[in-house]
């Protein structure tokens, strides 16, 4: 199964895993499925952060890097599987 997270999910599953139900949590850490984030949703959390109206507790560019090694995803920049967000164009 896809599943192609919003620009919230993708920051509660970094920094407050708590905000999303266990259920689907559980469901997203499944190899079996792709995670996907879309690059506007990436863009969205740089341009919010570079104003000042998000916090991140690292840049961007290094969540994604954790995100994907912490679900084994591949390494491609931006790109994360079932194991990971991937970019979705």
């Amino acid at each position: 199964m896809k599943f192609l997270l919003d620009t919230h999910t993708f920051i509660w599953w970094d920094s407050a895993p708590d905000q999303i139900p266990v259920a689907t949590l559980n469901r997203l850490q499944e190899l079996k499925n792709e995670v996907l984030i879309s690059l506007v949703s990436l863009w969205e959390i740089q341009i919010k952060f570079q104003l000042g109206k998000l916090s991140l507790r690292t840049d961007l560019a290094n969540i994604v890097r954790q995100q994907e090694s912490a679900t084994s995803g591949p390494t491609k920049q931006s790109a994360f599987s079932a194991s990971g967000p991937r970019a979705h164009t």
